[in-house]
């Protein structure tokens, strides 16, 4: 079975490529539990609520003359619908993405490294748009 790297991910957000100047890429996912437990019940027992799904990435900062379009599309409160592909966008590959605001935004401008803006992606809509297993390009 062939392993896989990050080298061919790719990310846009609102339509704007991100993928050039991405260094990192992750999305948590997490089923909720509600406590079920009663009565004579020996063993606590959960049933599943809802889902969050979020998203967080760390970019490269472009020079503005560069990086205009990747400024305007990750600045906070912006919503969008965030997709990625783990394996690139060929017809056949692995398709995710869901609705997002940018809910956080972290720039870090170290002396002796390469400037990152750190960015959270929170969920905006209801469902997921692709699911990242099924859903394909």
């Amino acid at each position: 079975m062939a392993k896989l790297s990050g080298s061919a991910l790719y990310v846009s957000f609102g339509g704007t490529n991100l993928s050039a100047t991405i260094r990192n890429f992750e999305v948590p996912e997490e089923q909720e539990m509600a406590d079920a437990t009663a009565g004579a019940d020996p063993y606590r027992n959960f049933v599943t609520t809802v889902k969050t799904i979020e998203a967080s990435c760390e970019l490269l900062v472009q020079d503005h003359a560069s990086g205009t379009a990747v400024h305007a599309a990750v600045k906070i409160g912006t919503q969008g619908t965030l997709l990625w592909g783990l394996e690139g966008t060929a017809t056949g590959k692995p398709k995710g993405g869901f609705l997002a605001t940018i809910s956080k935004s972290e720039k870090s401008y170290p002396f002796d490294d390469v400037a990152v803006i750190a960015l959270t992606f929170t969920n905006a809509g209801t469902a997921v748009l692709y699911d990242g297993v099924t859903s394909l390009w």
